[in-house]
């Protein structure tokens, strides 16, 4: 099975704790394809940065807190992949947008 992972958008985040918005297309076998949005580049406490793929909050029963559930699950190297992809082309971004 061949598989490519292409980001097709990248920017700017209406979230303040987010620093970049990403749309990834992920191709199966050179025709089937499915397009996910809202992959969100961050930065954690050390600086380090990380993707975070698109989830829905769920409130916890009995509680006031919240569990996040992934809208969409990919195999550990897909998910892998797509985290590459999308901060390679993040620090791309970043470094025109310092231009």
């Amino acid at each position: 099975m061949n598989v490519t992972v292409e980001v097709l958008a990248l920017g700017k985040s209406e979230k303040s704790n987010v620093l970049a918005s990403a749309t990834v297309q992920i191709t199966v076998n050179g025709d089937s394809q499915i397009t996910i949005v809202d992959f969100r580049v961050l930065r954690n406490k050390q600086g380090n940065l990380w993707v975070a793929a698109p989830s829905r909050a769920v409130a916890l029963p009995a509680s006031r807190s919240f569990k996040y559930q992934p809208m969409v699950v990919l195999s550990r190297s897909l998910q892998r992949e797509t985290e590459d992809k999308v901060l390679a082309a993040f620090m791309q971004w970043e470094g025109d947008q310092r231009r």
